[in-house]
This record gives structure tokens, sequence and C-alpha cells, in this order.
């Protein structure tokens, strides 16, 4: 077993984590998260002598004296990041350090904030008769944001939007530019939470239904994937394509 891991903590739910990131977390002696994202629950069964760590009180260079550490002494530390460490998990500092300082460790991914969304409207992203493409963006940098989600609303795709209710104007303007107004958007806020909330419209109505009030960890989905009926007639016509393709084989 390694002594470092840097684990992808979820949505929310302490449900949703994988059965590795739960047998290291109660496995491990030191702890890195962060008690504004992460739910307590998941941490019930740890070590009696574990150390939990709130993340955002240590650098990253306090991070990897821990993991050293750690190393030397034969102990498990684990930095968990909500969601998944691959998407805005804000693991960079720490893998470049530890590689850096030949560290072995494991990065064990989770369930993002889209994907639960995505389960809690009970739609896919993608799929027959949908787009085959989705996008997750973010809109924490506003003038860049801007140009990005340009290109990104003038594609046929599927979005996902991270940090970006508070530009919300914004990103419906730029989006009526491209689609259509009646496109649809929904607003999740605190996926797989007990307090989940999920706000529907479209680009012409949402900034009417919507109020920021207590709304945080939200993500902005919009594309018609939200409300497309499901195309019988072409599951029909692809499962006759692919009985005929195993035929010929």
């Amino acid at each position: 077993m390694r002594n470092i891991y840097i684990i992808g903590g979820g949505p929310g739910d302490p449900d949703l984590i994988s059965l590795k990131a739960k047998k290291i977390i109660e496995k491990s002696d030191y702890i890195f998260m962060s008690q504004r994202y992460l739910n307590g629950a998941m941490f019930e069964n740890i070590k009696e002598d574990c150390r939990l760590l709130d993340s955002f009180d240590y650098s990253y260079d306090e991070k990897l004296d821990f993991a050293k550490k750690a190393v030397g002494n034969n102990k498990i530390v684990s930095f968990i990041t909500m969601g998944d460490p691959a998407l805005y998990g804000m693991v960079g500092g720490l893998v470049d350090r530890f590689e850096k300082n030949f560290l072995d460790f494991e990065i064990i991914p989770g369930i993002n904030a889209a994907l639960a969304s995505s389960a809690s409207l009970k739609r896919g992203f993608t799929g027959l008769g949908l787009t085959n493409t989705s996008v997750c963006t973010s809109f924490n940098n506003v003038e860049e944001s801007k140009d990005q989600l340009e290109k990104i609303a003038a594609l046929d795709c599927s979005v996902s939007i991270f940090m970006g209710l508070e530009n919300l104007k914004d990103i419906v303007q730029i989006f009526l530019k491209h689609r259509r107004a009646d496109t649809p958007m929904a607003i999740v806020s605190n996926a797989s939470w007990d307090n989940e909330e999920v706000l529907l419209g479209n680009l012409s109505n949402i900034m009417e239904k919507f109020e920021i009030g207590e709304r945080k960890n939200s993500l902005i989905l919009i594309g018609d994937f939200l409300t497309a009926e499901y195309d019988y007639d072409l599951e029909k016509r692809f499962m006759e394509m692919k009985k005929k393709s195993a035929r010929n084989k």
C-alpha cells in the first residue's frame, strides 16, 4: 500500500465515494479536506488517532512536507477534493511537487457535480438523437471565460458550467447569440446533498425565475438534452444497423 493518496470525494452524498476511496480514508493517518465542501459523514469511520486537517489552512509546500514525513514514518496521508481530482480539483500543485520529489502516490477518481446533476435530473448529456459532445467549463475569469464560452455556445453540444452562478446574466446573453431562446436550462445546487435544489427553465426565462439567495456549489446546465423526447425510431434503426454489422463479421 502507498503512503500518499489524492482522492475524489464525490459531489456530497457520502455513499457516492468509491469503495477504494472509503477504504483508504478509513486507513489514513492524516486527511486533508475542506469542511466547507465535503460531507462530514464520510469521515465517521476514520481511525481514532487520525488527524483531520483543513486544506485551506496549509500551503502546497506545507502539504508536501506532510507527505514526506508520512512516507518517512510509514503513515498514510490523503488529500481529498470535492468531486473528481481531475476536474477543478486543484491538485496540479500537489502532483507536480510529488513527482519532482520522487514521491509515489495514487489518484483515486470520484463522481463530479456534473454527473451527479445528470443523475438527479435523470438525463444523459449524450445519447441517441442527442449530441455526441458534452463540454464542462467554468466562468471564474470573466473576460477569458467569455471568449471561451462564445465558442462553446456555438457548438451543438450539452454544456455544464462550474463556478458561473454570479455571472448567470452574462452566460445567458452569450448563449442567446447562438441558440434558441427556448433552449432548456437547469441550475442544480448542492447536487446529491440533502438540501439539493433544482431550478428548471430556458434561456428566455431563467433570469426571471432565478434568485441567488443561498444557492452555493451550483452547476449550470444548458442544452436540449434536458427536455428532448427519446427517439424510438432512431433506436430501432440503430439496433438494426448493429445486427446487420454483427452478421457481416
